[in-house]
């Protein structure tokens, strides 16, 4: 069993209050709960930022290029989101 973790730096430019930064980054997390069945949530201390926020998508695997492709896959996604831009992204194989 191989678990992949993808942390996502995004910046929200259009948002102007924490209201307005969620309904942006909300419908990317359902994106990615639907699009590849991986768990991912606002985490970090920047929950209270209005137009930063760090997210970790977590997804498991019977193997390391498997979760790789499929945390790879959703980096290319939120950097393509509308409202959103992805400022840095990290994968984690554990």
């Amino acid at each position: 069993m191989v678990v992949g973790v993808l942390t996502l730096e995004l910046f929200f430019p259009d948002a102007a209050s924490l209201k307005a930064k969620r309904s942006l980054a909300r419908p990317l997390l359902e994106a990615i709960r639907r699009g590849w069945n991986a768990s991912a949530a606002e985490v970090g201390d920047r929950r209270d930022t209005w137009q930063r926020a760090t997210v970790a998508v977590a997804t498991v695997n019977t193997e390391t290029a498997g979760a790789h492709e499929t945390l790879a896959a959703v980096a290319r996604r939120a950097e393509e989101f509308p409202g959103v831009r992805l400022l840095d992204y990290s994968i984690e194989i554990l």
